[in-house]
């Protein structure tokens, strides 16, 4: 019995254990179909697609640890197979790896160590070759160990590199918003104090006609002067507002001027909030991860801030496509598409969503439904390579070799640079590797509208800012006045205008003194030609050129200090360009 008992005990352990095993087993095979799809690569680097981003953590500690041992050998492979990673992942750019790398390059450097600086330099480089902050960062260790030619080389790249990196870009219009706004109204306001010192011969024969004959001889100039001085007082948007009422009253048929004024009103009331909506954005952690992983760059826990934004804000679309986006390259290529699905939702069934479950169709062996999503958007990718790139490897996979060749003809007419690329990644990774699959993406437009679309609960915000600039001035009545302004001009300058007052100021002209101050100013001098809108554009761009070299506004300083190789020469073109514009100015009135 006991015997029996025991037998009995045995095999329920048995049995127990063998299950332990497979269940981990089975597990572990259902992550490895779902991560690791057929994708034509090699068989030695199957295993880290099991995750995909603890082989690059893992890989990256090789290569940190190789550096601190100055193992250089070490560096170059563990280096060369993270550069590898990254192409197969679909990441553009491990911008703090790079960074890390270069401190390491410039550390190397001064300790003389020029062998180990040179190969953490080209490293840091290949981990992340088109990262416009990451070029900017490598300057002055470039410009010390290769030369200045070299660091003007890298530079020129910043500026191709940067159009494809949205945060780059938004964050230097957030940057230059408020400095360009303020160059066209400090333009505008010296544009428009000059016509009136120039024109207050007529101004003042207009305030007479509006006067008592018999206290019109001396309350004039006074007058003229009062109206003329104590707008200064409130700020210069109020000014430019009382003196564009004061040129329709008294000289409508003369300038533009005030029609430059309602659109500076408006431009201020769009300005207010976009600026102020693009800080918010940009300044968020979270969405700052969502940036990065739309741009291709890669930050460990920026899959973890996104989770937690996306549970804050269930409705923002662009969060659900950057999600869909990381767990693809993760190779989580069914949770992938739910959260595709899901960008859907909010965004609507656009040709980029349709696009990405066509490629996560295929990346999962699926051809027939690759094919079908593929065909229903053909149409509307005609100028995009990527896609032809991609429906010309499901064409191939169905054995449609024609068509498979045409449509990698065409690709190859409207991006050979690209195609070329892909070509390389299918020979070195596989044609069916998500290395070889091209990356379409989300349209920046989509970014751009749900950065500066901002929240109903920022007004607050918006309303503080437009109160500094023109006190009781919310950016919608900054909006609705400029509208109004425009109204009010084109009515105006159809009016007729009655002549002025005989014998009264009759021979009174512009003073040489107020000759001489206009002449001596860049643009001046089309003041006194009458071509004041010219002098507006002169005097804005003279603002705007010298505001970084005088650090106001507080953004416009961080031009010229994240590039300090280019100071003296940007000061040089900047006085160069000045001194052209005035001697344009002078020309032109000499010539009138």
């Amino acid at each position: 019995m006991c015997s029996l008992r025991l037998r009995q005990v045995l095999v329920v352990a048995t049995v127990c254990a063998v299950v332990g095993i497979l269940c981990p087993l089975h597990s572990y095979a259902q992550s490895t179909r779902e991560n690791n799809p057929k994708s034509g690569a090699s068989a030695s680097g199957s295993t880290w697609r099991i995750n995909r981003f603890a082989a690059i953590h893992l890989k990256w500690r090789q290569v940190r640890d190789a550096v601190q041992a100055g193992d250089m050998e070490s560096i170059r492979a563990r280096g060369e197979e993270l550069s590898s990673l990254r192409i197969e992942t679909g990441i553009r750019a491990f911008e703090k790896y790079s960074n890390w790398l270069i401190s390491a390059a410039d550390r190397k450097f001064h300790a003389a160590d020029y062998d180990g600086a040179q190969v953490c330099l080209r490293i840091a480089l290949e981990l992340s070759p088109d990262s416009p902050r990451v070029i900017l960062n490598s300057l002055p260790v470039v410009e010390a160990m290769q030369g200045k030619k070299a660091a003007g080389r890298q530079l020129r790249r910043v500026f191709f590199a940067a159009m494809s990196f949205p945060s780059i870009w938004m964050k230097l219009l957030k940057t230059l918003l408020y400095p360009t706004m303020w160059a066209i109204t400090l333009g505008l306001y010296a544009a428009t104090a000059g016509f009136l010192l120039w024109n207050t011969p007529d101004i003042m024969r207009r305030v007479a006609m509006l006067l008592p004959h018999q206290v019109r001889g001396f309350i004039t100039p006074i007058l003229s002067a009062v109206i003329f001085c104590v707008p200064t007082v409130f700020g210069p948007v109020w000014c430019l507002v009382a003196w564009s009422c004061l040129l329709l009253l008294l000289l409508p048929k003369q300038t533009w001027l005030p029609l430059y004024t309602g659109v500076l009103l408006m431009l201020w009331g769009a300005a207010i909030p976009l600026r102020e909506n693009l800080e918010v954005w940009l300044k968020n952690p979270a969405m700052q991860a969502l940036m990065r992983i739309q741009e291709g760059v890669y930050e460990p826990g920026d899959k973890s801030r996104l989770v937690k934004l996306l549970r804050r804000q269930p409705d923002l679309g662009v969060g659900w496509f950057a999600y869909g986006e990381q767990l693809k390259r993760q190779g989580a290529y069914s949770h992938a598409a739910k959260a595709f699905l899901e960008a859907e939702k909010f965004l609507g069934s656009q040709s980029f969503t349709v696009a990405e479950q066509a490629s996560l169709a295929f990346l999962q062996d699926d051809y027939q439904q690759a094919d079908r999503l593929f065909s229903e958007i053909a149409e509307d990718q005609g100028d995009q390579a990527a896609f032809w790139i991609n429906y010309s490897k499901v064409k191939f996979q169905l054995r449609e070799e024609e068509a498979s060749s045409a449509y990698l003809a065409k690709a190859e007419r409207l991006d050979p640079k690209l195609t070329a690329l892909y070509r390389n990644h299918e020979q070195r990774f596989g044609l069916r590797s998500y290395a070889a699959v091209a990356d379409m993406g989300l349209p920046t437009s989509y970014l751009f509208n749900a950065a500066s679309k901002g929240s109903p609960d920022m007004a607050y915000l918006h309303d503080g800012v437009a109160h500094i600039l023109i006190n009781g001035f919310t950016p919608k009545m900054l909006l609705t006045v400029g509208v109004l302004f425009l109204l009010l001009f084109c009515v105006v300058k159809r009016r007729k205008v009655s002549a002025a007052v005989k014998g009264c100021y009759c021979d009174c002209e512009a003073s040489g003194v107020v000759f001489c101050l206009l002449h001596l100013l860049p643009g001046g001098g089309w003041i006194i030609a009458d071509r004041s809108g010219l002098a507006m554009g002169a005097m804005a761009f003279c603002s705007l050129a010298i505001m970084p070299i005088l650090k106001w506004p507080a953004e416009s300083k961080y031009l010229l200090e994240s590039v300090p190789q280019v100071v003296t020469g940007y000061i040089v073109i900047t006085t160069l360009v000045i001194l052209l514009l005035y001697s344009l100015a002078s020309q032109d009135l000499e010539d009138r």
